[in-house]
């Protein structure tokens, strides 16, 4: 008709045309899209108001549950989602200020942050902008995680209402216990706050305690007990304010024991005095558990500082048992592994520090209201070190994000670039069964050693003007190498060889050579190699440099360079069968010398003056029978010798290979050679060639359908067994023995005749079927060749794994099938 001729004739305007109708009515369902999700939205914001009213009730569970239902309507629009984000966020913040227990409440803070910052990001509800803000700032301060509260914090204070008023006091707070405090800022905004009480009355014994402890951080003890003074003997929070008062007497005697006239029989009644009004604290009846905890921790610090430590630690055990959700009861943990230091008990004393840090992790434990814990460095290492040597990769990494200013920047860095190398290497290792790790602990384990080879970009940059800076170019060239951003790599090693450094040269050389080769840079690599092997000939690496070297020459098609430096490595003295290098080498000598026997047999197949010239044809024929044979000895040797290494497999089939082609010599004479005597023993020969790779392809189908049976074989594995299954087939036919060729493709063909390679052994059993004269039979298969591949998926790799792609198949199948 006229429409499909306007397409023939027009075909771009045809294509525009329907483009442009294509448009709208894309346009059209995308409005009426539009106004479903309106109107869902207006119905779902009307429920709004109801949760909210229920918030301020203090129905918060009741208040959640209408939230979760609006959020539950996919098509809610993103900025009405803030609304409901915003009650789920209040209504965990509720909760988080009604649970007692310090371990379960951190986390509720932590979600309440999350949901208020979703809220934010679409708008809190209108009029409930300071509360937003407020919740998420104390959120976050009540967590312990003060830096993140300042932010909000600190657009609060600049708006007006008892709210922002209050800001300045957590503002004080989160500047004053942050990891780096900020005692200026602290006490600016404590100054705010205090003018501000008459906005947020409440606040005012909040504040006095926080003055007092701003005043001890500076052992300013008078101003702090004047502080302190000043909370009423009714005030909610006046238990607090005596625990606080127990805190200076505490600090105030450690001050006076360290000084040089200090009265022995004075600080030690200062010191029990401060025991006992903890040991009163906690016997009242009013007392909370944060006191509780926080006073049994300061009675073991006070014994502790008295020179009572064994009676601290007992003190110290004592309340982290009692304590143990609290982090009192972890600083206590803490504490007494330091005091065990002391004592001579190194061992206890990681063990009572690593058992605080895998419950609570370094940052609430470090912010927490007590105390920092500078002294505590060298412990939290020694516990860093041992997360590591037991495997505790995840919590290595997350306690040297939290170390610093505990343990330097720099010190700290490398400390997670560490882990994070350890965790790599640990996920690739081979697991018990043998088989190679899973593409997703692969994909892992990289992406782990490219942000370590980042770590250690930046440590080298921190420590430029030092003598650790060539290494920190080392580990994290290494690093990125074993990540496979090569690129990276090889800036980073170039940046090396500029340093004077010499100790990490030579494998700097080797593994820089790796990358450059990733890349296909060849050239380089070999500039690279030669320069490890002509400076540092004596160097272990010097051994890898020949592997490497050897695999560049042979990419270049350089065999005997290629195999002269496997012959130096595998004849050195200094190296034996036991070393990594000599097994190494030996499989790579092995390989090579079959692929280069190989690629001769398969150029006198397509050399055209080789078939004009018999001599010319058998000088390659032969040059590749004598490769191949001495490739079978090496190759032999390897299996032999390291039976359970993953190249063995490989190796099998190289042998299995190399007998299959070798017997393309005697099949080429037996096609000239007249004289019968001489013909018989090219028979012979040529039926020991593939008698010998049919036993190896034999035993390696046997070997591997035994692995199989008691556990998943690698993918490497499986494509072995594939190519052997089909290339068994391919020597019966050689030999002649069609039926049993027939066999061996029909075997194959079912067990992978969803894959492209079975179209190549139809193709074969039609050719058996030919010679045996039953044409029949032939046109038969081919047939069901053609229906095999209508079946096969679209995006196959024919191409990747058999000669053609899938249209040269169809036309090679309807041209036999002619025949």
């Amino acid at each position: 008709d006229k429409g499909k001729a306007f397409a023939r004739e027009k075909p771009r305007l045809a294509a525009l045309a329907g483009g442009g109708v294509a448009v709208v009515l894309a346009s059209m369902i995308a409005a009426a899209l539009m106004i479903q999700v309106s109107a869902t939205s207006a119905k779902s914001a009307s429920l709004l108001p109801k949760a909210l009213e229920k918030l301020d009730e203090g129905d918060f569970r009741g208040a959640r549950a209408i939230a979760q239902q609006m959020l539950s309507k996919q098509q809610l629009s993103y900025i009405d989602q803030g609304g409901p984000y915003f009650v789920m966020g209040v209504a965990a913040a509720l909760e988080a200020d009604d649970t007692p227990s310090e371990r379960e409440r951190l986390p509720r803070y932590i979600v309440a942050a999350r949901f208020l910052e979703m809220s934010r990001a679409r708008g809190f509800p209108k009029h409930r902008e300071n509360e937003g803000l407020w919740r998420l700032g104390r959120s976050f301060h009540d967590a312990y995680q003060h830096s993140r509260a300042i932010e909000p914090l600190a657009e609060l204070s600049r708006r007006d209402g008892p709210l922002a008023a209050d800001a300045h006091r957590l503002l004080a707070s989160a500047f004053f216990r942050q990891l780096v405090p900020d005692l200026r800022r602290a006490e600016e905004h404590l100054k705010l706050a205090t003018e501000a009480q008459a906005a947020l009355p409440s606040a005012k014994d909040d504040c006095l305690l926080l003055g007092a402890e701003l005043a001890l951080a500076q052992r300013d003890f008078q101003a702090a007990r004047k502080s302190l003074a000043q909370v009423a003997e009714d005030s909610p929070q006046r238990i607090a304010a005596k625990v606080l008062e127990a805190r200076v007497d505490i600090e105030e005697a450690d001050a006076m024991r360290k000084s040089p006239d200090a009265d022995a029989e004075q600080v030690a009644a200062a010191f029990a005095q401060a025991i006992d009004a903890l040991r009163a604290i906690r016997a009242g009846e009013l007392v909370d558990m944060q006191a509780a905890s926080e006073s049994s921790y300061l009675i073991g610090s006070a014994l502790r500082r008295s020179g009572n430590p064994e009676a601290a630690v007992t003190q110290f055990r004592q309340t982290h048992r009692v304590f143990f959700e609290t982090s009192a009861g972890l600083l206590a943990n803490l504490e007494e592994a330091e005091t065990l230091i002391g004592l001579g008990k190194p061992a206890e004393a990681a063990d009572a520090l690593a058992l605080a840090v895998q419950q609570a992790g370094a940052a609430p434990v470090l912010s927490n209201r007590l105390a920092p814990l500078e002294r505590l460095r060298d412990r939290v290492i020694n516990v860093h070190e041992a997360l590591v040597s037991n495997h505790e990769y995840k919590q290595a990494v997350q306690l040297a994000d939290h170390l610093s200013p505990l343990v330097p920047a720099d010190r700290a860095l490398g400390m997670r670039a560490a882990a994070r190398r350890a965790w790599a290497e640990h996920m690739l290792e081979a697991p018990s069964d043998g088989q190679a790790p899973p593409p997703e602990d692969v994909a892992t384990a990289r992406l782990l050693f490219r942000t370590a080879g980042l770590d250690y970009a930046r440590l080298a940059k921190q420590q430029f003007a030092t003598r650790l800076y060539p290494v920190d170019l080392w580990l994290s060239g290494k690093s990125f190498s074993d990540g496979h951003d090569f690129q990276s790599a090889v800036e980073v090693f170039q940046r090396y060889l500029e340093t004077e450094a010499r100790q990490e040269r030579p494998l700097v050389l080797v593994t820089l050579a790796r990358a450059q080769l990733s890349l296909g840079n060849y050239e380089a690599a070999l500039a690279s190699l030669e320069d490890c092997l002509s400076d540092f000939s004596k160097d272990p690496a010097a051994y890898e440099a020949r592997l490497l070297a050897s695999a560049a020459y042979a990419e270049r098609g350089e065999s005997a360079k290629a195999r002269a430096l496997l012959d130096h490595n595998l004849h050195n003295e200094s190296l034996t069968p036991r070393s990594d290098a000599w097994r190494e080498s030996l499989f790579a000598l092995g390989t090579l010398l079959h692929d280069e026997g190989r690629m001769l047999v398969v150029k006198q197949r397509l050399d055209e003056q080789a078939a004009a010239s018999p001599v010319r044809s058998f000088l390659q024929l032969e040059q590749g029978y004598d490769l191949l044979m001495d490739a079978v000895l090496k190759l032999t040797e390897a299996t032999q010798r390291y039976p359970d290494d993953p190249k063995a497999t490989m190796a099998m089939y190289q042998i299995a290979e190399s007998h299959r082609y070798a017997a393309a010599l005697p099949m080429n004479r037996l096609q000239v050679e007249a004289i019968e005597s001489r013909r018989l023993a090219l028979h012979r020969q040529l039926n020991d060639e593939l008698s010998a790779s049919l036993a190896a392809y034999d035993l390696l189908i046997a070997r591997l359908n035994q692995r199989a049976d008691v556990g998943e074989l690698r993918p490497l594995d499986e494509s072995v067994l594939r190519n052997a299954y089909f290339a068994r087939g391919t020597a019966l036919y050689d030999l002649g023995a069609y039926e049993k060729a027939i066999q061996a493709y029909s075997t194959a063909t079912n067990r992978y005749q969803h894959e492209p390679a079975a179209i190549e052994a139809y193709v074969q059993i039609a050719a058996c079927y030919r010679r045996m004269n039953m044409p029949i039979e032939a046109r038969g298969t081919l047939e069901q060749a053609k229906l095999v591949m209508s079946e096969i998926r679209a995006d196959a790799p024919f191409s990747a794994t058999t000669r053609y792609d899938r249209q040269e198949w169809e036309t090679l199948l309807n041209w036999l099938s002619s025949l």
